[in-house]
């Protein structure tokens, strides 16, 4: 029996798990960059503030505090309108579901080759299915993150069953 559907069927959902879990890494990454921004930025203005207190003469300090109080209240905006975080462990939650639709994928078809045409079709159908549902609820993958996955794995080539 052909298997390239099969093989077609594993390569993609392997491509999209593995897409997800580099996206929530970078995303995670970005989060926690962002926020170390943040809290530096908010501790440099307490400290501005404070040497403005200590020497009320100098302008300087003042505008400083000022200005470095606007950045940080920018960076958390920015930070909040992102969501980082939140991308973050919707693709973590993501990439666990394309690894059990992985692991029982690639279970139900060890032995592909063996399968009738009805019992192949059957189990597509339901894995076609719990693809489906699970699609609706992820978020989108970066197309050149997705890109160098598929690449990656283009350079592989397929098991021998």
């Amino acid at each position: 029996m052909n298997t390239s559907l099969v093989y077609q069927w594993q390569k993609g959902v392997r491509i999209k798990h593995i897409s997800h879990n580099r996206a929530a890494s970078s995303f995670k990454t970005k989060y926690q960059r962002l926020g170390v921004v943040a809290t530096v930025l908010s501790t440099l203005a307490a400290s501005s503030i404070f040497a403005s207190f200590a020497d009320s003469e100098k302008i300087i300090w003042l505008i400083t505090a000022g200005i470095i109080s606007i950045l940080t209240a920018v960076v958390n905006a920015i930070n909040t309108f992102l969501s980082y975080g939140e991308l973050a462990e919707k693709h973590r939650q993501a990439a666990n579901g394309y690894g059990e639709l992985r692991r029982y994928f690639e279970t139900e078809t060890l032995d592909a080759e063996n399968l009738k045409v009805d019992e192949l079709k059957d189990l597509l159908e339901v894995f076609s299915q719990k693809l489906s549902e699970l699609e609706k609820s992820v978020p989108e993958i970066p197309q050149k993150l997705y890109n160098k996955v598929k690449k990656g794995l283009d350079k592989k080539k397929p098991k021998a069953s």
